[in-house]
């Protein structure tokens, strides 16, 4: 069945010009799907030209958990590579939301790029490295909360919340990805 999804895959890059896939509840796959996976979707883009093809994946979780897929090296308990490159940065969609919209102090975020630095000392090489790891997201589809929220009674009330939001989200280490609806 795997060997079947990858074929399909393969299909769709060659097809349609694919650049990258996102890679839903990836921390639910067993690591080996996710590694077989991974790998041969990189392979196979590799084959066709395609050098810097990009795989992402959920992992809806704190730091800890997510380091854990980081990056092509990042090894896992039985030794083997996770294959895939990111992973969504749920920690820092828990708080830049609330940061922009003046819910949460600035030093939340400090903290958070703290504690990431720490834990993934065995997996980065350097603090600048995990700008590679993390694909940064204020809200999508799974939230029921949005960052853009439209008062009936003053249209642009909430609108510089949501430049600000936006401005961080692309200032800040990641791979931002901006959902439909918040543009």
């Amino acid at each position: 069945a795997l060997s079947a999804l990858i074929r399909a895959y393969q299909y769709l890059i060659a097809r349609y010009d694919v650049d990258g896939f996102r890679i839903d509840t990836l921390k639910y796959l067993p690591p080996d799907t996710a590694r077989t996976f991974g790998n041969a979707i990189r392979e196979y883009a590799l084959s066709i030209g395609k050098r810097n093809f990009f795989t992402y994946g959920e992992v809806y979780d704190e730091e800890a958990k997510i380091q854990a897929y980081v990056g092509r090296n990042t090894v896992t308990d039985d030794g083997d590579l996770v294959g895939v490159d990111a992973a969504l940065d749920f920690p820092l969609f828990f708080r830049l939301p609330d940061v922009a919209k003046g819910f949460r102090s600035a030093e939340e975020l400090a903290g958070m790029y703290r504690r990431r630095r720490d834990i993934g000392r065995s997996v980065l090489s350097n603090h600048g490295d995990a700008s590679r790891y993390f694909v940064t997201f204020l809200d999508n589809h799974d939230q029921y909360h949005r960052i853009r929220y439209v008062d009936p009674a003053d249209p642009t009330r909430f609108d510089g919340q949501v430049t600000l939001a936006l401005t961080l989200l692309f200032s800040l280490q990641g791979i931002p990805c901006v959902y439909y609806g918040t543009e």
